[in-house]
């Protein structure tokens, strides 16, 4: 292909890309997530090596065949009480929301578990099963929890974590400054 038929070709992909609405409703999630670079890859992106074969990694991002095991089944079933007990502790409601499509670049897309009703922040919840049953100060102790750490006797995200890089896209896509991450 030469190069102004690339372009051209380029041009048309994107276009096709950029949708009127902010959200994609979920029967069309799936198709619509497809196409695009998701928040939830960006970390395994940035982390990318000069040695690392990049075809086999854009093939892994683009042709996905996991279905999920019994960690992602734990956090899909104990979602909804992360919700209610993060909602009661900050007074505040939520409502679920779909793929967010970024306007600047329309081939970046995320899916934030939760917004805020006021749309003023996102929510992202995770939901780790190796810390089920200990609170969030016993997992980061015990090291059960990979996603936190803690730094002058508070509990934080670790800033290499694939997680932080997520939040960050969502905020990147969505235009929302503020993400309460739920663990």
């Amino acid at each position: 292909m030469d190069v102004e038929t690339f372009v051209t070709a380029k041009e048309v992909f994107l276009r096709k890309l950029s949708l009127n609405l902010d959200q994609i409703e979920i029967d069309t999630w799936g198709k619509e997530r497809e196409i695009r670079v998701t928040a939830s890859n960006f970390g395994r992106i940035y982390k990318l090596r000069a040695t690392t074969a990049t075809a086999k990694t854009v093939e892994s991002l683009l042709c996905s065949t996991f279905k999920g095991n019994s960690h992602t089944n734990y956090g899909q079933q104990s979602e909804e009480k992360a919700v209610k007990c993060f909602e009661i502790n900050k007074s505040i409601k939520t409502e679920r929301c779909g793929l967010f499509i970024s306007k600047q670049f329309p081939y970046l897309a995320a899916s934030p578990d939760r917004v805020l009703d006021d749309r003023s922040a996102l929510v992202e919840i995770k939901c780790p099963s190796k810390s089920q049953d200990l609170s969030p100060e016993e997992a980061v102790r015990k090291k059960n929890n990979h996603i936190l750490y803690i730094d002058r006797q508070r509990i934080e995200t670790k800033k290499n974590h694939d997680y932080y890089f997520q939040v960050q896209g969502q905020m990147l896509v969505t235009s929302i400054s503020q993400v309460y991450f739920v663990v």
